[in-house]
């Protein structure tokens, strides 16, 4: 069996209690039947709490926003008092996912963990991926559609530094559209050599063509606004919350920030756009939804960068550590909630702006 996965991968290795962060803050814990077991079963320092705070449906109850066995140093009194091996399965397997499509195995990462956002911002020159035959049978026919060739042909074409961002993402665009429209792979052949790719970046318009303030305005603001709300009710420390408390005390308003004061960050765009690609095109199902996926990036992308407007105004410049905590911050709210990733996907979908030219312009 094909193994594919980012070369960042191999070099992850939690923080624990240095983290910016704390993975299991604000998420709903599920915990797998076999380490319930043993939670339940437990007579030690930790029974009170297990009695306390774990539901007859195998999850914890959150203390706050908190998970209850999360200290005061950030790191996990189950690992402390019951060990590693005690841990339940989610635990101790993120922020890593494995997915497999037929003779292909997908080892990816949620950028949802600021480790994993850093190891991603420090690829200057573009992430790095790796495959390699594990010497395995493959578990299942691939009875999907053919990912491994759509995520290469998305990623070759955004890593492809002869054209702004902004290009690069409405080619993509335009394919998912295309390959979401007509079901059928067949209509990547034409982008897998550089003279496909040239000719359909001189078959779409300009990118000023698709600058539509008011319009792009008007889409980021119904974003914002469902984003800033579910920010607001979170109960920590966090520049995205702080920056979106500010935002919602000055009345909505975006910071409009000259193009020129972003050309610094395109690499880290490229990076965070390309490990979603990754992260979400290697689970999808089928080929219509290929679009869906792009709208998710392209929302992702058009916050990250608003916020990161908030973040230019206030600060002159975003520094590293920042520019984690922004992105990381985006995909833990959409990668652990699938009920505050649909509100924020709704915006699109439910204002009649999940088409290739909106996304274009959102863009």
């Amino acid at each position: 069996m094909l193994v594919k996965m980012p070369e960042y991968y191999r070099g992850f290795k939690c923080i624990a209690g240095k983290c910016s962060d704390s993975c299991c803050d604000g998420w709903k814990i599920k915990i797998d039947e076999k380490t319930a077991k043993i939670y339940r079963s437990h007579k030690g320092v930790l029974s009170e709490k297990f009695e306390k705070f774990f539901t007859d449906g195998n999850y914890f109850i959150l203390d706050g926003s908190r998970c209850p066995f999360l200290n005061n140093e950030n790191t996990c009194d189950i690992f402390i008092h019951m060990g590693e091996e005690n841990l339940s399965n989610v635990c101790s397997f993120y922020p890593r996912r494995i997915q497999t499509c037929g003779n292909v195995m997908y080892a990816a990462m949620n950028l949802s963990c600021p480790e994993v956002m850093r190891l991603v911002l420090e690829e200057r020159e573009g992430i790095k991926y790796i495959t390699y035959d594990d010497g395995k049978d493959a578990i299942k026919e691939n009875d999907g559609p053919d990912i491994l060739l759509i995520e290469e042909t998305f990623r070759r074409i955004i890593n492809d530094r002869r054209f702004s961002l902004k290009k690069r993402m409405m080619m993509c665009i335009f394919i998912a559209d295309n390959l979401s429209e007509n079901r059928d792979t067949s209509v990547l052949s034409g982008y897998n050599d550089d003279m496909g790719v040239l000719e359909l970046a001189q078959a779409l318009p300009d990118e000023s063509r698709m600058n539509n303030q008011d319009v792009q305005d008007e889409m980021l603001k119904e974003l914002l606004i469902i984003y800033s709300d579910i920010c607001l009710t979170r109960k920590h420390d966090s520049l995205t919350i702080e920056l979106m408390r500010e935002y919602k005390e000055n009345g909505l308003n975006i910071p409009y920030i000259n193009e020129e004061k972003y050309a610094p960050y395109t690499y880290q765009y490229e990076n965070f756009i390309t490990g979603c690609m990754f992260r979400y095109i290697t689970e999808c199902n089928n080929i219509e939804d290929i679009f869906k996926i792009m709208v998710r990036i392209c929302v992702g992308y058009a916050i990250v960068r608003a916020v990161d407007a908030m973040c230019l105004k206030k600060y002159g410049n975003i520094n590293t550590e920042q520019q984690i905590e922004i992105m990381h911050y985006y995909c833990k709210i959409t990668e652990h909630s699938e009920t505050d990733n649909h509100k924020i996907q709704s915006v699109i979908f439910d204002g009649g702006y999940d088409d290739m030219v909106h996304m274009m312009v959102l863009i």
